[in-house]
């Protein structure tokens, strides 16, 4: 599967006067890459309930993968720092200014990274299902094992059970912020639907990779921003989000992998039935580009 036609971190955002990609998301790329790799084409390795004499050697089999999977969620949690610096930087200067376009190029690029490795950790059940093994084997085994190989699994176990229960455990992250910088969050997450909205309208001079990741970022800026103390449908954004999200009944995010728009948008906090009733009561959904 050609991960790439689709995802592409390297590609700078053109539409938005990017020449190159920064070398902040650069050098994350081959990591971004392999986790995403790694994400799509994990199997179980303990497909079925291991034998009693089996424990230890499954809880060895598994242990690299339990590893793997912690090293993902601190990166997530590395990225999502980076994210709420570069949000705070560009709400305290003006569009005149020469660092507005690059923190919001930058902007998207963290949104959509951390948008596909959630996508794909979330449709992946054999996560889950090694998590659960490994948690078996290890309660069953942990009286022979050292005090601190005990309470370094203990640790990651209780880590990653919050990490693969919540299906949009990644996106989750960026929601988390002082809350005294409560309107300039939200002034950067605008920004960065509104500049989707505009790379968007650039459909037939962008490619698949480009034109799917401003989708993505627009979707789930809409995920991010909604809220307690914001309601994203009673905003002036509404109206745009509909003309682009609403062509498309779903988002390519690699191969046959594709995100649907209405389920996200359900999972937000203030949608509901009478906003849903708003949102499909315009004109029927044409997919205007094959993705």
């Amino acid at each position: 599967m050609n991960l790439q036609v689709y995802f592409d971190p390297s590609v700078p955002c053109k539409e938005l006067g990017e020449a190159n990609t920064s070398n902040d998301i650069l050098e994350k790329v081959p990591k971004v890459m392999d986790f995403a790799q790694w994400l799509i084409d994990y199997k179980p390795r303990v497909p079925t309930v291991p034998k009693k004499e089996m424990y230890h050697e499954s809880y060895q089999i598994m242990k690299p993968e339990i590893k793997k999977m912690v090293e993902l969620e601190q990166f997530i949690q590395q990225i999502s720092k980076f994210f709420c610096s570069s949000i705070e930087a560009i709400s305290s200067i003006t569009p005149a200014d020469s660092q507005y376009g690059p923190l919001r190029c930058k902007l998207i690029h963290i949104v959509d990274i951390v948008v596909v490795l959630n996508f794909f950790k979330m449709f992946n059940p054999a996560l889950m299902n090694d998590y659960s093994m490994f948690k078996r084997c290890f309660q069953l085994i942990k009286n022979d094992l050292s005090n601190d190989e005990i309470d370094l699994i203990a640790q990651q176990l209780q880590t990653l059970n919050l990490f693969l229960a919540n299906p949009h455990s990644f996106v989750d992250i960026l929601k988390s912020f002082d809350s005294k910088q409560q309107n300039k969050y939200e002034n950067g997450l605008v920004c960065i639907f509104n500049s989707c909205v505009s790379a968007l309208s650039f459909q037939n001079e962008v490619t698949d990779a480009e034109y799917c990741r401003y989708l993505r970022v627009e979707l789930y800026s809409i995920y991010i921003i909604d809220g307690k103390n914001c309601n994203f449908y009673k905003s002036r954004s509404l109206s745009s989000a509909k003309q682009s999200l609403k062509r498309f009944t779903v988002v390519s995010v690699s191969g046959d992998k594709k995100l649907d728009p209405l389920l996200v948008l359900r999972s937000t906090l203030n949608w509901n039935i009478n906003v849903e009733k708003d949102w499909n009561s315009e004109d029927e959904m044409i997919n205007c580009r094959c993705l």
